[in-house]
């Protein structure tokens, strides 16, 4: 079975002296840059892109976790490395970010259903409670008393954090 090292030095044969590709560990991101280093058994490689193309407003950014082990891969004939993947991601930004983050669904799951069940409490009340008498002077006094329960307990009103996820934007 041929090692890590194996393969690349045969690379390194073929395409000449230096590495095509880069196995190591996150060292540092910069995300302002786009950019983050890599230490490969103690040697260091500065300013590897995060996105193969420079100067993107839009794409995919894949921003790294420190001390992640990360592929990096030689760009053509140059000397630049860009980031090919990486075990483990602080975020992913898609097309800027400017969206916001990606819904949490199970969050959302259960505050619709919390909104259904509040009304599913109310259309109880005038299912099965509540019987309109028109001969009755009480003025809905009765359809206060059956819907009062309901009536007292609030639906807390949704706020953003509650539903997003900021590791994901769009």
């Amino acid at each position: 079975m041929t090692t890590t090292n194996e393969l690349r030095r045969a690379l390194q044969q073929k395409y000449g002296e230096k590495p095509v590709t880069i196995l190591g560990t996150i060292a540092a991101v910069d995300e302002n840059s786009k950019t983050c280093n890599i230490d490969d058994d103690g040697f260091m490689m500065y300013g590897i892109r995060l996105q193969s193309v420079t100067n993107a407003a839009a794409g995919i950014l894949k921003v790294p976790k420190i001390g992640a082990q990360a592929l990096a891969v030689k760009i053509e004939d140059g000397d630049g490395f860009m980031l090919l993947d990486c075990a483990e991601y602080d975020k992913i930004i898609f097309n800027g970010g400017t969206n916001g983050g990606l819904i949490n669904i199970e969050s959302l799951v259960n505050k619709i259903n919390a909104i259904e069940n509040d009304l599913n409490t109310l259309k109880t009340v005038f299912k099965t409670t509540w019987t309109p008498n028109p001969t009755s002077p009480d003025s809905g006094a009765a359809l206060k008393a059956a819907a009062a329960t309901w009536a007292g307990q609030t639906i807390s009103k949704t706020q953003t954090k509650d539903l997003e996820d900021k590791t994901i934007t769009h």
